[in-house]
């Protein structure tokens, strides 16, 4: 995950080797990149904990998933373009990066602090599956 000058994220699956030719071609550009592992919750997941994980150690983010305004675009599943938020101030659906040409964008700690609940959460059910179907093979 990279985080640009301008507060942009973006997720991208890279080896180490690619890893190191984006930093020392783009470092002018990059505020701050962490790699992220898949937590076995998904890739847009690992986005938005990247997101509050960059808010939490206080970088300059601008994206709509810590936003006060922003709401989950509940029509997303169906035929809107992949764009996950809704801005209840703009009333519009957009992708989250919108943030960083925003002017109206106010971070939310509290969302912050529930985003980086979720991962733990995730772990929890993982957790809950898997002893589920150990105990199953018990009984045979």
């Amino acid at each position: 995950m990279t985080l640009d000058k301008e507060g942009r994220c973006l997720l991208k699956q890279l080896n180490l080797k690619q890893i190191k030719r984006l930093l020392s071609t783009d470092s002018e550009k990059i505020e701050k990149y962490k790699i992220f592992e898949d937590d076995g919750c998904g890739y847009s997941n690992i986005f938005v904990n990247a997101v509050a994980t960059f808010a939490q150690d206080n970088y300059k983010i601008k994206n709509c998933f810590i936003c006060r305004y922003h709401a989950d675009n509940i029509s997303w599943y169906e035929d809107t373009n992949g764009v996950p938020i809704f801005c209840k101030f703009l009333k519009i659906k957009c992708n989250s990066n919108k943030a960083v040409t925003c002017e109206y964008f106010r971070l939310e700690k509290k969302y912050v602090e529930e985003i980086l609940q979720v991962p733990q959460e995730c772990e929890n059910e993982i957790e809950k599956y898997d002893q589920f179907y150990l105990d199953e093979g018990k009984d045979e």
